[in-house]
């Protein structure tokens, strides 16, 4: 096949994954991509029958019509393709070759469908609404991309959610509840649930067939691929497949285990030794628990968390409070810190004068998040985490106390 999108695009980066994930992938193999199942073997009248109905048909008869509409286009131009089965036609199509998805990929089978006269020559429509077509197909398990092609195509937005509600609804819902029970971002949430579909989508099965060995195999490609780490696209759907019991004993508990090392980026302990902490063993839960959070951040991000916990809340408790070697700080302790931390120094003047800090309701959230993490992570592991586990200093008041004193200073 000819065009644009039958170009291979090469890994941008060679795979640094740590000595801890060469070892896991040994020991918790990854499934290997089979070449025939059921679904991609039917007959095109048997595909579009099951496509066509219950689970995978909207409320919506509009949107229904257009899936229908993009289903039948899209088979037309597969069905020309050389293979027996729908998934060798797929990878004889040029589409996908391993490679980085190309962004125009639905001008190829739109240009097919107006050259054939399957489609007027000048229809807009078609060219937006084939990958609806195609995600049929994939949440029905007819296809199944490549790791590379998933994680590098832009188009199938809501691959997510129509697999928690065709292809694994009571998967996706323990998904959702442990997602709740936990402090991070929307967007690495919903992050951390494209990854788990893309697992899905390339090699079958239900969230918990996935293997320790398949979540290592997508953190490397993603690494290959440049998709390691930002924008909630990091190695924090391991920590959410994990919380629902999907591997077996001896898998481990963090995501750290299976996260990259990325050039050009300081590690936990040399963030955390900039502030020259006092107390060793705070200092060392500090970079601990950096290293838990670390693969579900941006780098950006981690590097204000570790600003926030080393400099803004453990230094200054140190200066103000010598000797100081307990997260359990009594109330006086915690309600002059809390005062202290909504200031800064007022740059440029003289004196001691200081200003409001714009960032305070971050500082604050981050402080909360270590104790409210750390009290979960004591139930899971108690010796590691439970002598820290202490009352967090950060109340809910005091959150809504912010986001008042904000609505009331205006814009």
């Amino acid at each position: 096949m000819t065009g644009l999108a039958s170009v291979r695009q090469e890994p941008e980066q060679r795979p640094r994954l740590t000595a801890e994930s060469l070892a896991l992938q040994a020991r918790f193999s990854p499934r290997p991509l089979e070449h025939t199942w059921n679904a991609t073997s039917r007959s095109r009248e048997l595909v579009q029958r099951r496509l066509l109905a219950p689970p995978f048909v909207t409320e919506n008869a509009s949107v229904q019509h257009g899936r229908r509409y993009a289903l039948v286009r899209f088979l037309d131009w597969l069905d020309a393709q050389p293979g027996k089965t729908w998934q060798e036609r797929w990878d004889a199509s040029g589409l996908d070759t391993g490679g980085r998805a190309h962004a125009d990929w639905r001008t190829v089978p739109a240009e097919w469908l107006k050259r054939t006269g399957r489609v007027a020559p000048d229809s807009t429509t078609i060219d937006h609404v084939l990958g609806s077509g195609l995600m049929l197909l994939i949440s029905g398990d007819v296809v199944r991309p490549s790791i590379p092609w998933l994680l590098t195509s832009r188009t199938l937005t809501g691959l997510a959610a129509e697999f928690a509600r065709v292809r694994d609804p009571g998967g996706f819902a323990d998904l959702h509840a442990a997602g709740r029970t936990r402090v991070v971002s929307h967007i690495s949430t919903q992050g951390a649930l494209n990854r788990i579909t893309f697992i899905l989508a390339a090699k079958g099965g239900t969230v918990r067939d996935i293997t320790v060995g398949d979540c290592i195999e997508l953190v490397e490609t993603a690494y290959q691929f440049g998709r390691h780490g930002t924008g909630g696209e990091s190695a924090y759907f391991y920590q959410l497949l994990h919380a629902i019991g999907a591997f077996p004993t001896g898998a481990p508990t963090t995501v750290r285990m299976i996260s990259t090392v990325r050039r050009g980026q300081d590690t936990p302990e040399g963030l955390i030794d900039r502030y020259d902490l006092a107390c060793r063993p705070v200092r060392d839960l500090l970079v601990d628990y950096l290293r838990e959070r670390q693969s579900t951040l941006a780098y950006t991000s981690f590097l204000r968390l570790a600003s926030h916990l080393g400099r803004l809340f453990w230094k200054d408790l140190e200066e103000h409070h010598p000797g100081i070697n307990s997260l359990d700080l009594p109330p006086d302790v915690a309600v002059a810190w809390k005062q202290r931390v909504r200031t800064r120094p007022a740059g440029g003047t003289a004196g001691n004068a200081r200003v409001a800090r714009s960032d305070v309701h971050p500082v604050l959230g981050n402080v909360r998040a270590l104790y409210l993490d750390i009290a979960q992570w004591a139930a899971e592991d108690a010796a590691r985490w439970g002598p820290w586990a202490a009352r967090c200093p950060v109340k809910p008041a005091d959150m809504q106390d912010h986001k008042a004193t904000r609505r009331h200073a205006g814009p």
